[in-house]
């Protein structure tokens, strides 16, 4: 038993903040700041991701499941606003998504992903099932694994290629192997509850 699972067995509201984050309130909590978020500029939408940071951070804590990670997994992708609405529809550049966005949200992005996957990886090995998930694999597990080793290399042998790329070969396949191995352990927690 964690701190965690102390405090929220003797603080009363704690205990009723993780009821309403195992109930239908949550998703719906979480989509409408989503909608809001996604539908904003940076002075909207920044504010919003750091407040969806620290209710995800409060439900991994000190919520009882770890199914609490599924509607942020499947969600935050649409948190995320647009600060230049005009060049939406333009041709992108090649490799270069980043002028859709101003350049300090970068650092918010970065910041609030890392504690959120701090905290989920801390539930992962204080729940003792980072072992287990890592023990029984999947049946995907060696398919995922020889992905990410193409990803590392990928474009090597074109006129395109630089060394960077093997930076967002290992950041690309790193999230491939985290999202795998998160779905796999949330359908097997599923199974098993």
């Amino acid at each position: 038993m964690t701190i965690f699972d102390k405090l929220r067995e003797k603080n009363k509201v704690a205990a009723f903040i993780d009821k309403l984050l195992n109930s239908g309130f949550y998703p719906a909590l979480f989509a409408v700041i989503c909608v809001i978020s996604g539908t904003s500029n940076k002075d909207v939408y920044i504010p919003c991701i750091w407040i969806l940071t620290f209710i995800v951070m409060f439900a991994g804590l000190f919520s009882k499941d770890l199914k609490v990670f599924a509607v942020p997994f499947i969600m935050f992708y649409y948190c995320i606003g647009l600060d230049v609405s005009e060049k939406y529809f333009t041709v992108v550049p090649y490799n270069n998504g980043t002028y859709l966005f101003d350049k300090s949200a970068y650092n918010h992005f970065i910041i609030c992903g890392a504690l959120c996957v701090l905290v989920l990886i801390y539930r992962l090995i204080s729940d003792k099932l980072l072992k287990e998930v890592l023990l029984k694999r999947g049946i995907f597990f060696w398919g995922i694994i020889a992905i990410d080793v193409a990803l590392l290399f990928n474009g090597a042998f074109t006129t395109y290629w630089r060394p960077i790329n093997i930076v967002y070969g290992l950041m690309i396949g790193g999230i491939l192997t985290v999202c795998y191995c998160l779905f796999y352990t949330l359908f097997y927690l599923i199974l098993i509850t």
